[in-house]
């Protein structure tokens, strides 16, 4: 009997290890199986939802990293989030891509009709002399024309490049800032 006891701290070892190590590998596999759900995704989700694709990238690099803490169950618990907020986002996408093209073509008619109305608005104020009240809307007017047609063809290639989310941000910033000079001019005259 004493002879199979000094072997008892062995075998408690022997079985002990496994034990540990499959929280291990679950969380491993977890993680796998969530890059590989992403990266057929990826491109999409970063064009057309960048925010959510960064959160889902942070979120994979943070359980790989728990898991290198030795933290097997916390990453485990993460990449089965992550799998679902995967599946979830690869469900939306041809959604949101479909709601960013209709934001698109609206933008492509309003952006440029902003730009001309203030390019108009600049022609028919004409420059008031120096010292005048209005000269500076009017100068600074001027000096974003150029600018802000600068910023939508930027927009225009984003669109082109596939970067939907990006472009439409971009072109309603052009847009704003048109709008916003415009009023400005009507203020001022």
């Amino acid at each position: 009997m004493l002879r199979y006891a000094r072997w008892l701290p062995l075998l408690f070892a022997v079985l002990l290890v496994p034990a540990c190590a499959s929280p291990k590998k679950a969380a491993e596999q977890a993680i796998q199986e969530a890059e590989r759900a992403y990266a057929q995704i990826a491109l999409q989700a970063r064009n057309v939802a960048p925010d959510q694709a960064q959160a889902i990238e942070a979120g994979l690099a943070a359980a790989r990293e728990t898991l290198a803490k030795g933290d097997a169950q916390t990453a485990l618990t993460a990449a089965k989030d992550l799998g679902e907020r995967i599946k979830t986002l690869s469900q939306q996408l041809p959604d949101l891509q479909a709601k960013l093209q209709d934001e698109w073509k609206d933008l492509t008619t309003s952006v440029p009709g902003a730009i001309a109305a203030l390019q108009k608005k600049l022609n028919d104020f004409g420059r008031p002399p120096q010292g005048m009240s209005g000269r500076p809307q009017f100068d600074a007017a001027t000096a974003a024309v150029p600018s802000l047609q600068q910023q939508w063809d930027a927009a225009r290639a984003l669109f082109e490049s596939g970067k939907l989310a990006q472009a439409v941000t971009d072109a309603e910033q052009v847009k704003a800032d048109a709008v916003k000079l415009v009023t400005g001019m009507q203020a001022g005259s």
